[in-house]
């Protein structure tokens, strides 16, 4: 009897490489990131008012309103939650100049400032104070938005 053809080696299948999914890039940078910055600085100094919408007075998000109206005729909300959905969600670490930055929880935020970019931001802080520049060492915000 002749002996039994050895069976043929099941083939090892190739490894599938996965490669991982590209991440989502973040939203371009406010386009004019150096305009909002710019308009900004031109109110350092002016007084924090609640409920101030400019030009002479500000609260936060009176602030925030108010500059990005002159620079790109948008009314992004005249309060901090619909500011929120000016654009899209960012970290914080991602903001550029020109991103809002907020403070609290999405839905219930109660502040609002401009990011400056290096850590900082322009806003109008409190009764009793000026629109002045503050750092993200010093009292970090929640979230950022980059407004589209």
């Amino acid at each position: 009897e002749a002996p039994a053809a050895p069976a043929s080696p099941t083939p090892t299948p190739e490894p599938v490489v996965q490669r991982p999914a590209a991440p989502t890039p973040a939203p371009a940078p406010a386009a004019n990131g150096s305009a909002i910055v710019a308009e900004a600085y031109k109110h350092i100094g002016k007084p924090y008012v609640w409920g101030g919408k400019g030009p002479d007075a500000f609260d936060c998000s009176g602030f925030t309103r108010y500059v990005y109206l002159q620079v790109t005729g948008r009314d992004i909300g005249g309060w901090t939650v619909p500011q929120e959905s000016a654009g899209r969600v960012i970290s914080v670490g991602e903001a550029q100049a020109g991103d809002l930055l907020f403070w609290g929880s999405a839905g219930s935020t109660h502040h609002v400032a401009i990011a400056l970019g290096g850590g900082q931001y322009i806003h109008a802080p409190r009764p009793g104070q000026t629109i002045s520049v503050g750092s993200t060492s010093n009292w970090a915000p929640s979230f950022a938005v980059r407004v589209h």
